[in-house]
């Protein structure tokens, strides 16, 4: 039973573990994505940007052809691959306010925003883009590409394709192409395309990383899952192995006076014509064992409604110090057969609030376990005293020393120092502390 509610448990700890990863797996591929697309969407709006200002600006003779060849060979230079000029100076052309002249700078200003190698934002140097214009016949040029090539057939299909979405951005899953429409006044348009790949290629590659961590940390966190169970659910295997040993104990002790019981029965039926008054020694034993085993019943009772907090408790304002005295007259005849001297020092009018009937049992108890264990002709010394704001009931006695091993199991049920004894040596069954 234990076992299976040990891997329960576990199971139990995995679910819950498992399905917190996924949610935070989850949470991260959602932000790597919209990362992604927000990065996508940045490079098309940079592209589209470059290009309106490529367009308003002075062309190199050659035209835009010789602007993107002057370009890749001014991104050549940054790689060491162009030669210096007579200056020493490697050549590099921008479109400036004035035309095209050569700088050691790859940027220039224009208004609030600084242009560089990639464009306003930097995205667009490593996002490919492809800058295309549709006019209203529905003819299509390619204004600019950095980094991506397509062929004219596979360009007009795409134009056509992006012309018939309803919305000016979005994704053409078909070609795996992210894409941002821009109209102008004279019915064309202008639109830059971006590989998508990467998006996907970058949830990919974040949830197999996180899948070689997360497994290998799910099968640590399941055999920790494993050993805190066995470790949590010791009190339980405690509890019920000592229930056993309860119900085992509560069973001998209740057979025992039950085979005194139908022994004295079956002596007494052989004997039918016997009086009364001959069977009297079988009656009376009979008796003896009916109130034992009356009061062993009346002890499990209680102990099990104190178990399941069903015991009822009656408080109110109590004169312990008489209840002392009283529980002392009770007891002293008991003592004296027994040739025990009892000795009190009790406080007097010490006042709490408590059931009265449970304090006096208490003491019974208390008194009862020091007169059976104390040693011939010794003394019970009895003390009530307030000390610090509390009240002590104390009760000591002569006899044998408990051993240091012994002093934890005391207040076991059933529990006794000495295993041989039974509860005919000293009248109990062990479940008074």
């Amino acid at each position: 039973m234990l076992k299976k509610l040990r891997i329960k448990l576990t199971l139990i700890i995995m679910s819950l573990v498992t399905l917190v990863l996924l949610l935070v797996l989850v949470f991260l591929l959602l932000s790597t994505y919209r990362r992604s697309v927000s990065q996508t969407q940045n490079a098309l709006e940079n592209a589209l940007a470059r290009s309106a200002m490529e367009e308003g600006m002075p062309q190199p003779p050659g035209g835009l052809a010789e602007l993107e060849g002057q370009q890749q060979a001014d991104d050549n230079s940054a790689f060491g691959e162009s030669k210096p000029d007579e200056t020493g100076k490697r050549p590099s052309y921008n479109p400036g306010k004035d035309g095209y002249y050569p700088s050691g700078d790859r940027s220039f200003e224009i208004g609030e925003d600084r242009i560089g190698r990639g464009g306003m934002f930097g995205e667009e140097d490593f996002t490919p883009t492809i800058v295309v214009s549709v006019d209203a016949s529905g003819e299509v040029q390619l204004l600019r590409a950095n980094l991506a090539t397509v062929s004219e057939d596979n360009l007009s299909q795409i134009a056509e394709a992006v012309l018939s979405q309803k919305a000016d951005s979005g994704r053409l899953k078909s070609y795996q192409l992210r894409y941002l429409r821009k109209a102008a006044e004279d019915g064309s348009y202008r639109i830059a395309l971006a590989d998508s790949s990467s998006e996907l290629s970058r949830l990919e590659s974040q949830a197999l990383s996180s899948l070689a961590v997360g497994v290998p940390a799910l099968v640590l966190l399941f055999f920790i899952s494993l050993g805190l169970s066995a470790l949590a659910l010791r009190p339980v295997q405690r509890s019920m192995e000592q229930q056993k040993q309860f119900v085992a104990d509560a069973s001998h002790e209740l057979k025992t006076p039950l085979t005194v019981i139908l022994t004295n029965n079956d002596i007494m039926l052989r004997h039918p014509s016997a009086t009364v008054a001959s069977q009297r020694q079988w009656l009376e034993s009979t008796r003896d064992e009916g109130l034992r085993m009356r009061s062993l019943i009346e002890n499990l009772l209680f102990l099990a409604k104190s178990d399941a907090d069903r015991l009822p408790l009656t408080l109110a304002r109590i004169n312990l110090s008489d209840l002392a005295e009283e529980t002392l007259l009770t007891f002293e005849p008991v003592a004296f057969e027994q040739g025990i001297l009892m000795e009190s020092d009790i406080t007097p009018s010490l006042e709490l609030s408590a059931d009265a009937a449970q304090m006096k049992q208490l003491m019974l108890i208390l008194l009862d376990n020091a007169v059976k264990y104390s040693a011939p002709q010794g003394t019970v010394k009895v003390r009530l005293f307030a000390e610090a704001g509390l009240v002590n009931f104390s009760v000591n006695n002569h006899g044998e020393v408990i051993a240091p091993e012994v002093i934890p199991h005391l207040f076991e049920r059933f529990y006794r120092t000495d295993a041989a004894r039974s509860h005919s040596e000293t009248g109990g069954y062990g479940l008074g502390l």
